[in-house]
């Protein structure tokens, strides 16, 4: 009998795509929350034959892949500049990863050279390995919640083996901080900050493909389409007119800081955003202001960083 509530899950960066780079539970434990697998998904093809008796046809399964969806806290690694836990999740969907010695490590998206990672989830003692994972990825600063990242990832499908669960270290990953007042400093929508923020949510939208192909198979990410959005409370249009903002389609300047103290700081930067259909909607009482928000690149590979310092 496998329970659920005993569960391990590693990931480690592949130095060649697709083969095992062995994820130990040492230096490789992942904590997730909300995590949903699916260790084989495959398309059914069917065999029609033509019998003399009624009958369901076989079947046979192809492309044959695993899928993990999960949440994980948005925190800092305790110290500025160094990488958080979450960092290989992040570089397993297209994001580089640079670090600032002392200062910070930026994540920022990458169109070629995209890195990929072996995945185990040990559901007590039946373990599950998935390799050549790619996946997206999207962020949510909900006030009064923790702020999360939620990962998708497919990977290659291989057969479950009975491994003890292993014993994991999970000090890497640092306690989040709620979102509200005190500890989401900053949200800053073209130069204006003086905004009272519900929620704010950003989606990379990575185009994730599974491919198998005679003579190879990999999971591809195709093209992405970031988006965002943000409610905030609706402010006197001689503060600031999101209206004209929306209506000029220019470009503005998008930021959000999650964290105060140094070490477990995260902010998202958005340089060129076009905002969308601003509209209103209460909150006890009080009319917010909803808008949809398109992150655009400028020289390419540059609509979003997040940095953790």
């Amino acid at each position: 009998m496998a329970r659920t509530n005993r569960v391990a899950t590693l990931a480690k960066i592949e130095t060649t795509y697709g083969v095992d780079s062995v994820p130990t539970g040492a230096a490789n434990a992942v904590l997730l929350q909300e995590a949903e697998v699916t260790p084989m998904e495959a398309e059914r093809i069917e065999r029609p034959l033509i019998r003399p008796y009624f009958g369901a046809r076989p079947y046979v399964l192809a492309g044959k892949r695993m899928r993990l969806t999960a949440t994980v806290d948005l925190a800092g690694a305790g110290a500025a500049g160094d990488i958080p836990a979450f960092g290989p999740l992040l570089r397993g969907c297209a994001m580089a990863q640079t670090v600032v010695p002392s200062t910070r490590v930026d994540f920022t998206p990458v169109s070629s050279g995209e890195e990929s990672l072996t995945l185990i989830y040990n559901l007590d003692g039946t373990q599950h390995r998935g390799l050549g994972g790619r996946g997206t990825w999207s962020l949510e600063l909900n006030a009064n919640a923790f702020p999360r990242l939620r990962f998708e990832y497919q990977a290659f499908f291989t057969q479950p083996t009975a491994v003890a669960l292993p014993a994991v270290t999970l000090t890497a990953w640092k306690d989040p901080r709620p979102v509200g007042f005190v500890d989401t400093p900053l949200i800053e929508i073209d130069g204006f900050t003086a905004l009272a923020m519900e929620s704010f949510s950003y989606t990379h939208a990575n185009d994730v493909v599974y491919r198998d192909l005679v003579g190879t198979r990999s999971v591809q990410i195709t093209g992405r389409t970031p988006a965002a959005t943000v409610s905030i409370e609706a402010p006197a249009l001689g503060t600031k007119n999101f209206f004209a903002l929306a209506d000029a389609q220019t470009p503005v300047l998008v930021r959000c800081r999650q964290g105060t103290s140094a070490g477990n700081i995260a902010e998202i930067s958005l340089p060129r955003v076009q905002i969308l259909n601003p509209r209103y909607r209460d909150s006890d009482g009080i009319a917010m202001l909803d808008m949809d928000l398109v992150p655009l690149p400028n020289v390419g590979d540059d609509e979003i960083t997040l940095s953790i310092s």
